[in-house]
């Protein structure tokens, strides 16, 4: 910017820290009283009266003092808008703020809402600093009692989330009460004496403020700025010129023009939309004088920030369209994912809207008595204009409609196809989850959940691991803190037209079911509200529970703030443990460590024996019982609830090689730890020791509330087949001859879960048609053994004289669930190139280990 444009203007840009200043004490007008109507005229009266010289001496006690002083003028009792707040519990904690005494509520809001220090509220009010503490004590008790919560931590929890509501609303003029306002404001400049430096800067402030809380944060200027009159004229290839602003401007009036009939509004309604008013908000400081000066030689900078402002105005199916094939930094990403997630929400509670007024009408648009999506999606049906009008413009606002998964009724969900077939899916982690859970929305409705309970786990699950991101890495998230809230309390406390207890008293399937994927699947602080919940209601057969009786709305909230602050593991049980990072070699180790050991525990079994017992010395023992042939003591060292009875496990475990045959080193890092419910998971790290040692299995271990580590349940088999005469091609081959002659005997059941895999292999080669149906489980769909054989061609089965390594093993956790185990058959083949392996999923029945319905794993 040149020095002749700098010293003719007369508006000074007002530094970020003063419009933030200004910013947070007219936030606390409206936090006291002042409704959103009165808000341009409070700001303009707080302006008037606010002395130049108290400014600069304390612009914060300054601005404070004077916001107060005006106060009672524009407080206007019982008046609050209920539609600016998007959550219904912070709406009532605003409430209840409104229903203190004066000077408790000057307290609070300074100290909790606007981060004010007792001593900096002393200075504001001129009260003694004992009488602020007095008065902030009983501001909380009020609250306690009016918001009818437990505690005053509950009340600091509601204050919390109430001020990140505070700072979504937007108070908003339109461009005549714009002008209006510039006017009034100009007015207030003292004709008699000449305005000093520091009060244009504070009278420029205040209409920039003034205008980015009530509508737009800049007014375009009317004078042209020093630019080349003409692209001839200008020698700069990337100098700006008038004719590039023009073709911009045009661009973005076309946009907006156009954008109310592709989203079947009308123009009034469209100009309500919060992103359009934030679009033409950062036109206007696009465009302003004082901006295109300073970007005059800067035009490819500009043309970006143009690129960024149309996509801001464009409505949500173009503006993905537009990211396609663009290269956007993160934070460009996540701006643009936060606008369109704005633009949907606007939408979504507009298209809300016509279902509601349309709901007979809807409730026709069936298929055999049942509601159909696909029907009423297709636009053919003869509707009424209204709902014909959102029919045709819903691709346009980037939605959908689907049926509701619990009523008898149609609802509103963002349609993410766009989004999914756009370049930018992939192109930001953050970005990319938040989408996510956006297409998830709205996670309940006035009546409870909008999700079948059993789709709960997966929404909250991510949702809290969201929140316990990095909170510097993206602010994404903080929109679905109060979402996830009310979910969780939905998930645990029902509704009144959905409750958890059946007609005796009992929780529902369902409910049990999620309850405990919730425990297991989540993180710390979903384990940490609902173990205890879970071990009384198991306890006393589903039906109560002290701790779900004393769940209060905001706990699963406070975990989060104590897993943010790193206090929360500790509170879990065995969260004191710690394990050292330990490595061994094992070429050099000789189990004699592992052999005292083994001499004591497998007398009796004692787990006692193994209490402080480092969990790699656990796991050798375990491995040392391989070698000894004890399929009993490896039994005894298994954990978990899927832990089969001894004496089936005796029956299909088979002794394995030295593990020290495969494996170079074995490692535990304190970083490996992970919760799953009440136990802690530890996962080993094995080191191959040669490449052909890929397919080795090592499981992990487990802590549980005997605080003792043990190896989680599994099986496993692993075997060589390049020697023909191997005992496992042995076994195999006799399995086999068995079963032909009597396939309805009984020579599966002892056999291992890897030898009848072995024997798909086999009846395979021998395209043995009545053997193969007997390894699958029933009900898969073999009826075809020509389609059988096609399908086991299209998964490189090997002939059983072809493979060169087979391996078969157990993870006896899934998911959550307590009765599933899965097994997979790992093989390669020879002469296949490095690392090729294909795999098939195997499945625990009631008649042993089968293979499960090819189309399915």
């Amino acid at each position: 910017m040149d020095a002749n444009w700098q010293s003719n203007n007369l508006q000074i840009e007002p530094d970020s820290a003063t419009l933030d200043l200004l910013e947070r004490v007219m936030r606390f007008g409206y936090q006291n009283g002042v409704p959103a109507s009165k808000m341009k005229s409070y700001q303009l009266v707080v302006s008037e009266n606010i002395s130049t010289a108290a400014f600069e001496k304390d612009s914060a006690i300054s601005l404070y003092r004077a916001a107060i002083s005006n106060l009672s003028s524009f407080m206007i009792e019982g008046e609050v808008e209920e539609e600016l707040f998007r959550f219904p519990e912070d709406l009532e904690t605003h409430q209840a703020i409104l229903s203190l005494p004066v000077m408790e509520r000057l307290v609070l809001t300074l100290h909790y809402l606007q981060q004010q220090a007792v001593q900096s509220i002393s200075g504001i009010l001129e009260k003694p600093i004992s009488e602020v503490q007095n008065r902030l004590t009983a501001s909380l008790d009020f609250l306690q009692l009016e918001l009818g919560v437990q505690s005053v931590s509950a009340v600091e929890k509601r204050l919390e989330f109430a001020s990140k509501s505070y700072g979504r609303i937007k108070f908003y003029l339109d461009e005549e009460e714009e002008l209006a306002v510039e006017e009034e404001i100009a007015r207030t400049v003292p004709k008699h004496k000449p305005v000093s430096g520091r009060n244009k800067v504070l009278l420029a402030t205040a209409g920039l403020f003034l205008a980015g809380v009530l509508g737009t944060s800049f007014a375009i200027d009317s004078a042209k700025p020093d630019l080349p009159l003409t692209a001839a004229e200008a020698a700069d290839k990337d100098q700006l010129t008038i004719e590039m602003l023009d073709a911009w401007k045009k661009q973005y009036d076309d946009i907006r023009e156009s954008s109310p009939e592709r989203l079947g509004i009308d123009a009034d309604t469209y100009n309500q939309l919060e992103y359009v008013k934030k679009a033409d908000q950062q036109m206007k400081r696009l465009f302003k004088k004082e901006h295109v000066e300073k970007m005059k030689n800067e035009q490819k900078k500009m043309q970006r920030q143009v690129d960024i402002l149309l996509l801001q105005i464009e409505t949500p199916r173009t503006m993905l369209t537009l990211l396609d094939g663009v290269y956007y930094t993160s934070e460009e990403i996540q701006r643009f994912i936060r606008d369109y997630a704005l633009k949907t929400n606007e939408l979504m509670g507009i298209s809300e809207a016509v279902l509601l007024d349309q709901e007979e009408e809807l409730e026709t648009v069936t298929i055999n008595g049942e509601l159909s999506e696909e029907k009423l999606l297709s636009g053919r049906g003869g509707y009424s204009n209204e709902l014909q009008n959102l029919l045709d413009s819903i691709d346009e606002r980037g939605l959908t409609m689907i049926k509701h998964p619990l009523e008898k009724r149609f609802i509103i969900r963002r349609d993410m196809d766009a989004y999914y077939s756009s370049g930018i899916s992939n192109s930001d982690y953050e970005a990319s989850n938040y989408m996510n859970l956006l297409m998830q929305e709205p996670f309940f409705d006035k009546d409870g959940l909008v999700q079948p309970i059993s789709h709960m786990t997966f929404i909250m699950t991510s949702i809290e691991s969201s929140l316990l991101e990095d909170r510097n890495s993206s602010n994404l998230y903080d929109d679905f803190e109060q979402g996830f809230q009310h979910a969780f309390w939905l998930m645990l406390k029902g509704s009144e037209t959905r409750s958890v207890f059946d007609s005796n008293g009992v929780v529902k399937k369902e409910y049990q079911e999620t309850w405990i994927e919730l425990s297991r699947q989540g993180r710390n602080p979903l384990i940490y509200v609902m173990l205890p919940i879970l071990e009384e209601m198991e306890a006393s057969g589903w039906t109560s529970s002290a701790s779900y009786e004393a769940l209060d709305d905001n706990d699963i909230m406070e975990a989060v703030e104590l897993e943010r602050a790193g206090k929360l593991a500790a509170k879990l049980p065995n969260g004191d443990v710690q394990v050292e990072t330990e490595i061994i070699q094992l070429d050099q180790y000789d189990y004699s460590e592992a052999e005292k050991l083994y001499k004591t525990f497998s007398v009796q079994h004692d787990l006692t024996l193994l209490e402080n017992v480092p969990p790699l010395d656990v796991y050798l023992l375990f491995q040392y019982a391989n070698i000894r042939g004890d399929a009993e003591t490896m039994w005894h060292l298994l954990s978990g609830e899927t832990k089969p009875e001894i004496e089936e496990y005796k029956r299909i475990w088979r002794q394995q090689d030295d593990f020290r045959k495969h494996t170079r080193s074995i490692s535990v890092h304190e970083n490996q730890i992970n919760r799953v419910g009440s136990n802690l998971h530890l996962y080993l790290d094995a080191a191959p020791k040669n490449h052909d040692d890929y397919m080795f299995y090592t499981p992990s271990l487990i802590m549980d509330d005997k605080a003792i580590w043990l190896v989680q349940n599994h099986l496993y088999e692993k075997y060589d087949l390049s020697e023909k005469e191997s005992k496992y091609s042995n076994n195999v081959n006799v399995l086999y001859n068995e079963l032909r002659e009597n396939l309805k005997g009984n020579a599966l059941d002892h056999a291992s879960p890897g030898e009848i895999a072995g024997l798909l292999l086999k009846a395979y080669e021998e395209q043995d048609f009545d053997l193969l149906p007997l390894l699958f489980e029933e009900g898969a769909e073999i009826q075809d053994v020509d389609e059988l054989m096609r399908r086991l061609k299209e998964r490189s089965i090997p002939q059983f004289s072809d493979a060169q390594n087979v391996v078969f093993y157990t993870d006896s956790f899934y998911f959550g669930y307590r009765d599933i185990v899965q097994g997979t058959f790992q093989f390669d083949i020879k002469d296949s190139y490095e690392g090729s392996m294909n795999q098939l999923t195997m499945v625990k029945t009631p008649m042993g280990w089968r293979f499960g319905d090819l189309s399915m794993y």
